[in-house]
């Protein structure tokens, strides 16, 4: 899914210069576009506001985690790839608010930002890259630990069938 013009334009803006006025442009543009409902503006948006870990300091935009909260969890809600893997990097995506997310899994919300990585995007491929380095391992300590005790679950039938 790739982003609106609208949002590619921000994201231009704001990710991709160092000139204050014009990553004010584009925080207006998210602004705008979040208020009509794009999905992946009210998770550009709310990155805006988490400070210089998601966006260069020098633009100076207000850091306020709660907002940003409410704006990716939204964007998790309209259906937004991106707001998915960065509501899994900022601790947003618990299980209620997972619930409300269109994608059967986080592998579909992966494979879709990855699919515009592949495309060259390259908001899509810092984020494959960089969110999901950060929440990746998270998910595999998890997938691992399943396996373990379905291994170990295993193990122990087998113990008890051994005479």
């Amino acid at each position: 899914m790739k982003h609106s013009e609208t949002v590619a334009v921000a994201i231009d803006k704001i990710w991709k210069n160092y000139d204050k006025e014009q990553m004010w442009e584009g925080y207006e543009l998210l602004r705008q576009a979040a208020e009509k409902g794009d999905a992946d503006a009210c998770c550009y948006l709310g990155r805006c506001h988490l400070g210089e870990e998601f966006v260069w300091c020098g633009a100076e935009f207000p850091v306020d985690e709660e907002l940003a909260s409410r704006l990716i969890k939204e964007s998790v809600r309209l259906g937004s790839a991106d707001g998915v893997l960065c509501a899994l990097r900022t601790g947003n995506l618990s299980p209620a608010v997972r619930k409300t997310m269109p994608f059967a899994s986080l592998e579909e919300a992966f494979m879709t930002v990855q699919q515009q990585a592949q495309k060259g995007d390259a908001f899509s491929q810092y984020m494959v890259w960089w969110e999901t380095s950060c929440s990746m391992a998270i998910i595999l300590l998890f997938v691992a630990m399943k396996k373990a005790a379905s291994i170990i679950l295993k193990m122990n039938i087998t113990l008890l069938l051994i005479p």
